[in-house]
């Protein structure tokens, strides 16, 4: 379940206010891609709030979508769906070996899937800026993360793909989600 969470403001300094939604995702793998796979109406659900908490508050702010993993696919597929609602993507360690209909991870996870491919590609050129990343020690992933990145940029994306020294785990991702959210 996705939930708002409130504005953080920080005092006396100029920036971006961060606003984020909150998930309780499944611990067991196949309900978290249930859940995430179910794109349609979790995507639709965000939408909606998102719609709702900008005409509330008269904002004209950047909305930006971040995921990590598995949450990673989803935010670039939710912003390919809903480029009208999204600035810019951060993805982390995304998986791209993932498409609909997938309810478990594949022994290989180096074959290319075209699902996530045509996605970004068939959007708007420049509609949303993507910050994907990856690690270095995810030997089976940072190849699949780098062909997505030449695809969006191929397709006229203000994109950008850091390898940086770690692996598949939230230290690292969280130091990325600060550096790009202040950056932003």
């Amino acid at each position: 379940m996705v939930r708002p969470v409130a504005p953080t403001r920080r005092p006396r300094r100029r920036g971006p206010t961060v606003r984020g939604a909150r998930n309780r995702l499944p611990a067991e793998p196949g309900a978290r891609l249930r859940l995430l796979g179910d794109h349609d109406a979790l995507f639709a659900a965000i939408r909606d709030a998102l719609v709702r908490a900008r005409r509330g508050r008269g904002d004209t702010g950047r909305t930006i979508v971040a995921g990590q993993s598995l949450g990673g696919v989803a935010a670039l597929a939710f912003a390919a769906a809903h480029p009208d609602v999204v600035d810019q993507v951060l993805a982390y360690s995304p998986s791209v070996w993932w498409r609909p209909g997938r309810t478990a991870r594949p022994s290989d996870v180096t074959a290319r899937e075209d699902w996530i491919h045509a996605l970004v590609a068939g959007c708007p050129s420049g509609a949303f800026g993507i910050r994907l990343a990856s690690g270095r020690f995810e030997e089976e992933l940072t190849p699949g993360v780098a062909a997505l990145a030449d695809t969006a940029r191929t397709a006229g994306h203000d994109v950008s793909h850091t390898v940086y020294a770690g692996g598949h785990d939230e230290v690292w991702w969280a130091a990325l989600l600060l550096d790009h959210l202040t950056s932003a």
